[in-house]
């Protein structure tokens, strides 16, 4: 077999437009060359979000869509439309939905830009959102394969007649969404306000309190499935009503606490590393004549260091990698031994220049990235290093002078846990 036939390629085939933006999603996240997870922390920062904010993704926006597409989805079922047809009206009234928002919202609202070139469309973003609050009952089906499937629903809920001419269900009653949720259609409380199942010419993103009561409930449901509380279940069982930017800045549950400690200490590892990789960046791009950043990489790590420096050193970094392993977190082999030695050479050095400089901690980065982006690095192949965008001087400047932004990288979807619990909130208010 030649190398030319041994190159790899992605592909689909087009059952429904929703694959079509799954795909362009994904060559999307392949060519994307200043992603935030540049020394591939992601797998661990996304299973300390899913248990911190479940049910939520970073592209999401609103909690009311998660009211709005079940209830445009029953519609469709209601027409009896399936496959292509159940997946073009859903687009279209998709489409509505989103001009009727725009009457009434300046942001959040998805495709305010994109318009009907949208890539992916609320029901592809908020679909397995639904099927883990078990709004929608059938928690294995992606959304094509729900429409393609709406046949063999509707021949399962056709009555048919027995010996005696009486009418019946020949499985019994077949469900696709929760019940509760039903009843608060079947009471009125829908996107759809009359008998012809028209969109309203405008909408907005407060929850009604109905609505609010059936999120809460379905997160109070969700935390006991899992057998701990969400920072989501929790916050709106206190009706916190602040605004919070981490984890760790608002009320934790006793449950959480160990893993909201271990999470912002991660946070303190990834923003230093990555402040240490970029200057591995700059310094390559020096060498090779490439424009330059005017950015003080080592002005913000000292700053860094001296912020972090008392935490670090108290972490306990082989508890942290017992409990990731145990999520299963950990799955790249340089996982744990990047974490482990990264981290130790910052606790052993005498000062930030000496961390920042130390030629060990420069391998483990340059092995971490080869690890993460093994067909990218950009500190093994000058294409991909000419493609970097070093992060502006302003940026770096405004992070240096929050506390916040100086001390922590990651952020576990606290800002779509924010929106999630204060809508939900106000709601209920």
């Amino acid at each position: 077999m030649n190398r030319e036939s041994q190159k790899l390629s992605i592909g689909w085939l087009d059952f429904s437009e929703e694959d079509l933006r799954d795909a362009k999603a994904l060559l999307a996240k392949f060519n994307g060359e200043n992603t935030l997870d540049e020394l591939g922390f992601g797998i661990l920062r996304d299973t300390f979000a899913e248990m911190f904010y479940p049910a939520t993704n970073t592209v999401m926006t609103r909690p009311r869509y998660l009211m709005f597409i079940p209830a445009l989805c029953i519609a469709i079922e209601d027409q009896k439309l399936e496959g292509r047809a159940a997946d073009k009206k859903l687009t279209e009234l998709e489409d509505q939905v989103r001009e009727s928002l725009l009457k009434e919202e300046t942001r959040d609202v998805i495709g305010k830009r994109s318009k009907d070139e949208l890539d992916r469309y609320p029901s592809s973003i908020y679909w397995n959102a639904l099927r883990r609050l078990g709004v929608f009952l059938h928690s294995n089906w992606r959304l094509a394969y729900y429409q393609n499937h709406l046949s063999v629903y509707y021949k399962t809920m056709t009555p048919s007649k027995d010996n005696d001419g009486l009418y019946h269900l020949q499985h019994g009653e077949q469900r696709n969404w929760e019940n509760g949720f039903c009843n608060l259609l079947f009471l009125g409380h829908s996107i759809f306000k009359d008998e012809d199942q028209k969109i309203p010419l405008s909408l907005n993103f407060k929850l009604t309190p109905y609505e609010a009561c059936y999120l809460r409930d379905r997160y109070k449901a969700l935390a006991q499935k899992d057998g701990r509380p969400s920072m989501i279940s929790h916050l709106v069982g206190l009706k916190y009503p602040d605004e919070f930017s981490f984890p760790w800045d608002v009320p934790c549950p006793a449950e959480l606490s160990l893993y909201v400690k271990h999470a912002r200490l991660f946070s303190m590892l990834t923003r230093g590393a990555t402040l240490q990789y970029y200057h591995l960046l700059q310094r390559e791009r020096d060498k090779k004549h490439i424009a330059r950043s005017d950015c003080d990489f080592a002005g913000v790590f000292e700053r860094w260091w001296e912020a972090t420096r008392k935490d670090l050193k108290q972490w306990r970094v082989e508890e942290f990698l017992s409990i990731a392993k145990t999520l299963k977190g950990i799955r790249r082999e340089n996982d744990a031994k990047f974490i482990r030695t990264w981290s130790k050479l910052n606790v052993d050095a005498r000062n930030a220049n000496a961390m920042f400089e130390n030629p060990l901690a420069h391998d483990e980065i340059r092995r971490r990235e080869k690890c993460a982006r093994p067909n990218k690095a950009r500190l093994h192949f000058p294409e991909f290093l000419k493609r970097w965008k070093p992060p502006r001087p302003s940026d770096i400047k405004s992070m240096a002078s929050k506390p916040n932004s100086l001390c922590f990288f990651l952020e576990y979807r606290a800002g779509i846990g924010n929106a999630f619990v204060k809508d939900i909130v106000n709601g209920l208010e």
